[in-house]
């Protein structure tokens, strides 16, 4: 099966985030399996790539921001293991 685009795949909390600090993000997948995550910032750098094994449909994980980051809005990005975009949600970085 294809998995495509999900609506409201992804939550993040605490937002807005405090440099440095990490955060949770909450996934509802289509299926487990192996996913890649990006964070990128407002000019569309990637400061973050890392890949995630979801063992099931909801699954979690804790980033970790960088106090050198800007502060501003930062978007993360799923991406299946074909690299298929799933979802894109935004926090803000404080």
């Amino acid at each position: 099966s294809i998995t495509t685009k999900i609506t409201g795949a992804i939550k993040i909390f605490p937002n807005p985030i405090q440099r440095g600090n990490s955060f949770t993000l909450s996934l509802k997948l289509k299926q487990a399996g192996i996913y890649n995550i990006q964070i990128v910032d407002a000019a569309g750098r990637i400061v973050v790539q890392k890949q995630t094994i979801a063992t099931a449909k909801a699954h979690t994980e804790q980033m970790q921001t960088k106090s050198i980051w800007s502060s501003g809005i930062y978007y993360v990005r799923i991406f299946n293991d074909k690299n298929n975009f799933i979802s894109t949600h935004s926090f803000s970085l404080q």
